[in-house]
């Protein structure tokens, strides 16, 4: 007989007899979590180099939590075992406009994702929250991190406040729908952090004069080692979504770390006694008499190794026999 097809009812999909089919949800559940961290620049261009950096670097697509504990290798109980990173290339647009009193007024318009279809509002980020029942929210709604940089005006505090309080708001319809199930556990805002300059410079701008004074083979080799350039963006992005998946499990973190402390102390305070408790080698005083072997000469014991404690004379006299 022909084999019976099946329709699963809210799937979509046609399953066979004893095919290998597995509903959505469950594919959902087996793969691991993902983080988006938004890359934010007001030069398109930059923002584009640095994502292509990001995409072809696999090491900078997964967080190990297992990295990420300073007591220790293995991750947290509670915590997944890896976190797939997902890089939102943006773009900033800044406006000015004169006040009242002739002063020259500047706010940010809007913050655009630029990706694959174009040109996306970030909105839309926020409001697919993902969420098919209450053990399926993902541990990262929305938008949880943003890298600053890429030739937003970052010595310029003001621009940096203004990004994160646009985010902010973004943010905060979605934070209030995940909250409401966990109200002691808040989820925190983005977290928004404009990259600084290296120590040999005073500013970003004077730092990215001295990229630009880079040979082709000096770039090539700052992309490699992430110290000044896009190379550096990249992985400053990349320690953000550790940073961010540090934050969501704190709790998780700090409760094994001090229990990982704890047990260190105790197999310290264990070997040390162990240590303490075991007698040493024996040295007779060498300002007193000492014997040794007769053959190899090797010194054994001392006069005062003869008695412990020492003999007390005997209160009997000897007389001779007859006397």
């Amino acid at each position: 007989a022909a084999a019976r097809a099946h329709n699963i009812a809210g799937q979509g999909a046609i399953r066979e007899p004893n095919s290998n089919w597995v509903p959505r949800r469950t594919l959902k559940k087996m793969s691991p979590p993902s983080c988006r961290v938004a890359i934010i620049g007001a030069q398109r261009q930059r923002v584009a180099k640095v994502a292509a950096i990001l995409r072809a670097d696999e090491s900078l697509n997964t967080v190990l939590p297992e990295t990420l504990v300073t007591t220790g290798s293995a991750p947290p109980p509670g915590v997944p075992p890896s976190i797939t990173v997902e890089y939102l290339p943006c773009v900033a647009r800044f406006g000015c406009y004169e006040d009242e009193d002739g002063r020259t007024i500047r706010y940010l318009e809007t913050v655009e994702h630029h990706g694959e279809n174009g040109t996306l509002s970030l909105a839309p980020f926020f409001d697919e929250l993902e969420v098919d029942g209450p053990d399926d929210a993902t541990p990262f709604p929305g938008i949880c991190a943003a890298a600053v940089g890429c030739g937003v005006a970052i010595d310029d505090d003001d621009d940096v406040e203004k990004i994160k309080s646009f985010l902010e708001t973004l943010s905060s319809s979605c934070r209030a729908q995940v909250s409401t199930s966990d109200v002691d556990n808040p989820l925190p805002g983005p977290l928004t952090v404009c990259i600084e300059p290296n120590e040999e410079h005073a500013t970003m701008k004077e730092e990215n004069e001295a990229y630009r004074n880079l040979s082709e083979e000096e770039k090539r080799e700052s992309v490699v080692t992430g110290s000044i350039g896009p190379g550096k963006m990249a992985r400053f992005a990349f320690s953000l979504a550790e940073r961010a998946v540090r934050r969501r499990w704190e709790k998780e973190f700090d409760d094994h770390e001090q229990q990982q402390r704890q047990s260190d102390k105790l197999d310290t305070d264990v070997a040390l006694g162990a240590v303490t408790d075991s007698p040493g080698p024996h040295v007779p005083n060498p300002q007193k008499t000492r014997y040794s072997c007769r053959k190899c000469r090797t010194v054994l014991f001392g006069v005062a190794d003869l008695e412990d404690p020492p003999h007390t004379q005997s209160q009997h006299s000897f007389r001779k026999k007859g006397a």
